[in-house]
């Protein structure tokens, strides 16, 4: 996948979509059970990194590549 395939869109939208549907159970698994912290490897963008943390799991996400780590605090940032 090129550099490029991975940019956020202007519109603030994560090209890879939203949080996979494991990371959707897991959200509902979470919070029924009160999950307080949640770790992403290899999370990319953010897109399930950023979709637990806005349902109240503290969620660090770890990321190798740079490029993609930064997009991912980007994003992050204008959802707050």
């Amino acid at each position: 996948m090129t550099e490029a395939s991975h940019e956020i869109r202007n519109d603030g939208t994560n090209p890879m979509g939203g949080p996979s549907f494991e990371v959707l159970q897991l959200g509902r698994i979470g919070l029924a059970n009160d999950a307080k912290r949640a770790l992403d490897l290899g999370g990319g963008t953010g897109r399930n990194a950023i979709h637990l943390a806005s349902r109240g799991i503290h969620t660090t996400l770890v990321e190798r590549d740079s490029v993609l780590c930064k997009q991912a605090a980007v994003v992050a940032d204008e959802r707050r």
